[in-house]
């Protein structure tokens, strides 16, 4: 039985957030302790083992990482017993003048090596359950910035509409439900609260939990005289939750986070002004607005549109370059694959978008439109609402995913 086990990782570990436990012949399984640190410094832990009989002993470890990602492993050993050469029988006793000249026959202990078996193991909590968490806080947070986009901007009247009041109700509590399940399943997968807040993850969903309150009272209970007083301070909420995203995943957790964190947070909110502003004007203000007021929402809401776009153009490029660093890496690993998906999906939506924009805006432009014209863009909006719902679902499967290594 080795006297230690030696953990090496990629990156430096903290060790109250390591746990390794062993598993006897019996199945017996202890937690063990007083790890410390390797020779290379904190990429090395050091587990003091206990001594074994023989037979399949095994260590489970587990290390919950800063962005929320739990990374595990199994390390299997076959102990076997010491075999002992059976003892020569006992000689008569002799007198001294008599004793034999042979030596006398001495037991010997063979050594045996142990040799390992390391597997992977799956984290506790299904993947799914986190992607389908991370889609709806993403998709309450693309309602209430829609909202927020739509009533400021495009339509002022829109936040009276109960369609749009109801729908920021439900942002509210999509993004808080989320948070608390997320939270909960994190802190079982850590074996502790303590041990969870311990993260950048942990204290973001805290954080998040915290502000989403805050910014539902500012939404329906604060009416100061200055309407886009109240529009500004809640669009700072909303930049203030989307930084709950970028602090607990990988743009925190990887390389240059003071780049990181900023672009991730700008793609956020340019992404949830784009998608949910789209959602709104087709399903709110193309069917309830005057002819005057669509046609001013629409010229309004094309210069919103197009910036967001550039933000989540570049502000992507460069957290690819940042996340996936060689461009080899969008085709030989699933981060890389499930990204370059994302980007084909963004392209085609961008394409049709374009195309219908382009087709329908010269009849707003020209000349006062037609029903079905209306008809026609408010379909296009919707459309590419729901595409860039799937994009947002993507986005979700690639925080859960663990990006390349390095």
């Amino acid at each position: 039985m080795p006297q230690q086990l030696l953990l090496t990782f990629a990156s430096p570990v903290v060790l109250a957030q390591l746990q390794v436990d062993y598993t006897d012949a019996s199945g017996v399984r202890t937690a063990l302790t007083g790890f410390d640190f390797g020779p290379s410094g904190q990429t090395d832990v050091s587990v003091p083992v206990p001594e074994a009989a023989s037979g399949e002993v095994s260590f489970r470890w587990k290390l919950v990482g800063a962005d929320g990602h739990i990374v595990s492993g199994r390390v299997g050993l076959s102990i076997e017993a010491p075999s002992v050469a059976p003892a020569a029988p006992a000689a008569p006793t002799l007198p001294p003048s008599e004793a034999p000249t042979e030596p006398a026959v001495e037991t010997t202990t063979e050594t045996t090596t142990a040799v390992p078996t390391i597997a992977n193991d799956s984290t506790p909590a299904p993947a799914a359950a986190k992607w389908l968490l991370r889609v709806l806080g993403f998709l309450g947070l693309v309602m209430i910035g829609g909202a927020v986009v739509t009533s400021a901007f495009l339509w002022i009247p829109a936040w009276h509409e109960v369609i749009v009041r109801r729908a920021a109700g439900w942002g509210i509590a999509l993004i808080a439900g989320s948070a608390a399940l997320s939270l909960a399943i994190f802190a079982s997968e850590a074996t502790g609260l303590g041990v969870a807040l311990g993260t950048s993850h942990g204290v973001a969903l805290v954080a998040r939990l915290v502000i989403v309150p805050l910014v539902g009272l500012a939404l329906f209970q604060w009416y100061p005289d200055d309407e886009m007083q109240r529009w500004t301070g809640i669009s700072v909420g909303l930049v203030a939750l989307a930084a709950t995203w970028s602090w607990s995943g990988h743009p925190k957790s990887l390389s240059w986070p003071i780049l990181g964190v900023p672009l991730d947070i700008a793609h956020l909110v340019a992404g949830s002004a784009w998608i949910g502003g789209l959602a709104y004007m087709g399903i709110v203000v193309m069917r309830t607005a005057s002819d005057e007021e669509q046609t001013a929402a629409v010229h309004a809401f094309a210069p919103v549109a197009s910036k967001s776009v550039s933000i989540l153009v570049v502000t992507g490029a460069l957290q690819s370059l940042r996340i996936d660093g060689s461009p080899l890496n969008l085709f030989i690993t699933a981060h890389g694959r499930l990204l370059l998906l994302k980007i084909v999906v963004l392209c085609l939506m961008l394409y049709i978008a374009n195309v219908n924009r382009t087709r329908v805006m010269t009849r707003f432009r020209h000349k006062q439109p037609t029903r079905g014209a209306r008809t026609m863009l408010q379909r296009a909006m919707v459309t590419e609402a729901v595409v860039g719902i799937v994009i947002l679902a993507m986005t979700a499967a690639l925080v859960v995913n663990s990006p390349p290594p390095g």
